[in-house]
């Protein structure tokens, strides 16, 4: 089976915190009238913590080049969601259950269950939170269309150059995000979802919101990183315990023909990368990935090269790169 969490995947791969900073000015043709948030994201935000649903999406994730195409069963009750996958799809037998606070992972062939943060700011919550924290962004509204029996309008998230990030089709009556499109930071289209049936009186038991499994090997990404840090050799430079973040997630790559461990850590919007190896770093490498918007900060030390990538505003990045130093 791919071992990959797909919508931890999907749904990292543009945070609001990486939109660089320029003035906001939203146009909003169906009112009439420039707000700086629209009324319909507004609404999006404020039903999140009340929406009921049990509905059926078509997924699509660009990986390797490839784009993978799979269908997910959501059942949502406030803010707690329940993800399956259909049996025809990679991921079928996998579970996630997330609430405010955290996701839980499961995966079948390795008998884990991984608990990493929640994903609920990287949708409409986590932008509008991103823009009260400083972040500078524009919105734009499009036609409706109709998707899963329901008259949407568009969302179009925009840099301050123009470029489209993301794109929501939000659900007028409910809130409820009923298409979503992510692109990255040359405008290609990298991943998504539209919902092809949405159930918004489905009756729905919360004990399934409940993910527990005997036996089943119990991880985090801090239990990851510790892992990697032995088995690679790593030096054990973190950020964990940096005030406003939180690990997201772990892996080691080889993009500069040696290993490099990278972290990913999210706090209010915000996401930044510590890169770890023993060959030579190029800082504006490092930048491919991270989106637009965002700057680096390089060091040696034990013998390793460092880089920490993130937002070029709104981020003390050299007090972070400073806190990791001290680790």
């Amino acid at each position: 089976m791919i071992r990959i969490l797909s919508s931890l995947v999907l749904f990292g791969l543009a945070l609001p915190g990486a939109i660089a900073q320029a003035p906001v000015r939203v146009e909003d043709p169906q009112i009439g009238r420039k707000d700086p948030i629209p009324p319909i994201v507004r609404l999006a935000v404020r039903q999140s913590r009340d929406l009921k649903f049990v509905g059926r999406r078509s997924v699509e994730l660009r990986r390797d080049g490839k784009m993978l195409r799979f269908t997910e069963i959501v059942t949502r009750l406030g803010q707690r969601t329940r993800t399956e996958f259909s049996e025809d799809s990679p991921f079928s037998g996998q579970i996630i259950v997330e609430d405010a606070q955290n996701r839980r992972h499961f995966l079948p062939d390795s008998n884990e269950v991984r608990v990493l943060p929640a994903r609920a700011e990287d949708g409409v919550p986590g932008i509008i939170k991103a823009y009260k924290s400083g972040t500078k962004m524009s919105f734009r509204m499009g036609r409706p269309e109709l998707i899963a029996g329901r008259r949407a309008p568009r969302l179009d998230v925009r840099d301050p150059d123009g470029n489209v990030l993301q794109q929501f089709w939000i659900d007028p009556q409910s809130g409820a995000v009923l298409q979503r499109k992510v692109y990255d930071s040359v405008g290609t289209y990298v991943g998504g979802f539209r919902f092809e049936s949405v159930d918004f009186k489905a009756a729905i038991d919360p004990g399934i919101f409940v993910l527990m499994r005997k036996g089943a090997k119990l991880t985090t990404p801090e239990t990851t990183l510790d892992e990697m840090i032995q088995q690679g050799g790593f030096a054990a430079v973190t950020l964990k315990g940096a005030p406003g973040f939180r690990l997201d997630n772990v892996r080691v790559i080889s993009p500069v023909g040696a290993p490099v461990l990278l972290q990913a850590y999210v706090g209010g919007g915000r996401r930044v990368i510590l890169f770890q190896t023993k060959a030579d770093l190029d800082p504006e490498r490092m930048k491919r990935f991270a989106r637009a918007g965002t700057r680096t900060v390089v060091w040696t030390a034990q013998g390793r090269n460092f880089a920490l990538v993130g937002p070029s505003k709104g981020t003390d990045l050299e007090s972070l790169a400073e806190y990791a130093k001290k680790r």
